[in-house]
């Protein structure tokens, strides 16, 4: 998954299809009792506003908000609030 997002044109990543495919994994990794552990290891190697490499940080809560493009920092904020 993280290759493919990462290969991703700009114009295609900025589609609505993958908006909202962005918003699926965004939510699922905050609310789904178990997700691959393989899947939550974030990768320091690369830059943390590359959000798919730093699903453990998502799935933690520690991710800086503002480095998501605004559609997924209401996705993600939102469900940390259902959670809290």
């Amino acid at each position: 998954m993280r290759q493919a997002r990462a290969a991703l044109a700009p114009s295609l990543a900025q589609s609505q299809e993958v908006r909202d495919l962005d918003e699926i994994v965004i939510e699922a990794v905050q609310v789904n009792d178990y997700i691959d552990p393989v899947l939550l290891e974030d990768d320091p190697s690369q830059p943390l506003d590359h959000w798919w490499w730093h699903l453990g940080k998502l799935r933690h809560r520690t991710y800086p908000a503002h480095l998501l493009p605004e559609h997924l920092r209401a996705v993600y904020e939102q469900a940390a609030d259902e959670a809290a």
